[in-house]
């Protein structure tokens, strides 16, 4: 073994000695010999079938900070809708395999995905040939790979985008999934596709974001690489490059195989193209994409401004299509129960055309509904609780799995993103306008904390009293689109979870009180120093103060 092999960190030697996309056979082999015989080299590639191991009930139920290497032997399962599209047939054949197989749950992802949990490797390939039956996939629902490609979850019914992109989001699939020459990258691998006004599938924080711009009267993309959040955050760059639609597959396949090739494979932390961007340069890196094309591509221009980067999909809007409309309803924090699933696709049958999609914020949209019955949905929406006029507290705070069923978080989230909403709810009532509160269980960034108005990252604290407990740290000011930034941590030590409600409250009671009524969340704060920001995230007061104060 050479040196540099040595130094490979050792899921580069599992996918040297086997495909991912050969583990699929092994998962049915392994329904049969059980959980106990699984071989941990196959148990790493799983991922690359969405497949998942979650972590330990007991641990969970125990709170213990810190991640735990334990498992009660089920499995997390995500399940991919390409630009956030579901059919009604399909989205009922995902609830009623969560009913059967999974406790009656799952979560809608920031990558317009749903998740299942609780899977036994018994009950494994039943759930994936019937989601093979109506359609549906999992290959390389994780893993390193390209990942479910997200769009707007508007595209083809908004009257506003510049080009429908779901043939392109499908084109992208066919090329690169499932394919071997893609199957081993250095790292996960990200693609978002927008063509809307409000750029809602945020490209500046993917591997690869297609932007519909309008050049010379010609409707093409504008390339943008080296996007993502996590510990090393970057902001994706372009590349003033402007591919056709007709070019859009191969100028992707010329990034990716350039990242497959050159991409640093040594150190995981440091495996995402946005290094090999840093490193190259842009100028370089589109001198190397024309070499593999052959040909130079055209300058570009930038994307126009979005109108508005907030743009949850919820309530009631006009479609394109004349007489139709487009129902968004909101989850509670990204849960979306298999009673929910079922019911949400026979509103989409009875009322639609049974064409449902997913959104990054996690919500849930039903296209295609005639004028006449628009109330009656937005009803029937309501009595499955997912109602379509919600607090913005309720709009605004989405989370990722957490400690719940993650192995890598710190922190619970799903069941404290509800305490937080209720909390402001029955504190601060209700707030004009939008404000987006990400609760994220560990720096990973699933739930996308870096760009939320009020990030919340899991971390460990420590009490008065020298005890370790769940915490999070906050960053304020996080956006997308113009003036787009991440948000700043604004203490570098998290606070007990328990109090972070209450530091949440004081953040957002100041801004309810100090805008300007067209003055948004990141205004306000740009406006904050980090001393003030700091007092009112601050512990000092006793909870119970407080409550008496309110």
């Amino acid at each position: 073994m050479s040196d540099t092999a040595a130094k490979l960190p050792e899921i580069e030697h599992i996918k040297a000695r086997k495909d991912g996309l050969d583990v699929l056979a092994d998962i049915y082999r392994y329904a049969d010999l059980g959980f106990d015989a699984i071989e941990p080299d196959d148990l790493a590639l799983f991922r690359w079938y969405g497949v998942y191991t979650q972590r330990a009930a007991e641990s969970a139920a125990s709170g213990d900070p810190g991640p735990s290497e334990q498992t009660d032997g089920l499995f997390m399962l995500r399940v991919k809708f390409p630009g956030g599209i579901v059919s009604s047939e399909q989205l009922r054949a995902v609830g009623a395999l969560a009913e059967r197989y999974g406790r009656g749950m799952g979560d809608i992802t920031t990558r317009q995905n749903i998740q299942l949990h609780n899977l036994a490797i018994e009950d494994l390939p039943i759930v994936l040939d019937e989601l093979n039956a109506v359609g549906l996939s999992f290959t390389q629902a994780c893993g390193d790979v390209w990942r479910n490609v997200v769009g707007c979850p508007l595209a083809g019914v908004d009257g506003h985008e510049l080009i429908d992109t779901r043939p392109l989001v499908a084109n992208l699939e066919r090329a690169f999934v499932g394919h071997r020459e893609f199957s081993n990258l250095p790292r996960k691998f990200k693609v978002s596709v927008s063509a809307c006004v409000h750029h809602c599938a945020q490209h500046e924080i993917n591997d690869i974001g297609l932007v519909a711009v309008d050049k010379d009267g010609v409707i093409g993309y504008d390339v943008w690489v080296g996007g993502g959040l996590g510990a090393s955050a970057r902001m994706g760059r372009r590349l003033d490059a402007f591919a056709r639609p007709e070019q859009a597959v191969e100028v992707c396949r010329a990034i990716t195989e350039l990242y497959r090739d050159e991409g640093k494979r040594t150190k995981r932390t440091r495996a995402r193209i946005k290094f090999l961007v840093d490193e190259w340069g842009v100028e370089r890196l589109r001198d190397e994409v024309e070499r593999k094309l052959g040909y130079e591509l055209e300058h570009s221009v930038e994307p126009t401004a979005p109108i508005d980067p907030h743009r949850d999909h919820l309530g009631v809007h006009p479609q394109a299509q004349p007489g139709l409309y487009y129902v968004g309803g909101t989850t509670l924090r990204g849960r979306f129960t298999a009673d929910q699933m079922i019911g949400v696709a026979g509103i989409a049958e009875r009322y639609g055309s049974g064409d449902l999609r997913c959104t990054n914020r996690q919500n849930i949209i039903v296209v295609d509904v005639p004028d006449s019955d628009v109330e009656t949905v937005a009803a029937e929406l309501a009595d499955l609780g997912l109602p379509t006029e919600a607090s913005a507290f309720r709009r605004g705070v989405i989370s990722c799995t957490g400690m719940e069923f993650c192995k890598l978080a710190i922190v619970e989230t799903k069941h404290r993103a509800v305490e937080l909403i209720e909390h402001l709810e029955r504190r601060i009532g209700d707030l004009d306008g939008s404000i987006r509160i990400n609760l994220n269980g560990c720096p990973n960034a699933c739930a996308q904390y870096q760009i939320a108005d009020i990030g919340l990252q899991g971390g460990i604290a420590k009490t008065a009293e020298g005890e370790r407990v769940q915490g999070f740290i906050l960053h304020i000011g996080g956006r997308l689109g113009e003036g787009a930034a991440f948000g700043r941590r604004i203490a570098s030590k998290a606070i007990p979870a328990d109090d972070a409600r209450y530091a949440v409250e004081r953040v957002v009671r100041a801004y309810k009180g100090e805008r300007r009524s067209d003055m948004s969340f990141g205004e306000w704060a740009d406006r904050q120093g980090d001393a003030r920001l700091a007092a009112l995230i601050g512990v000092a007061v006793a909870r119970e103060q407080q409550e008496v104060a309110a």
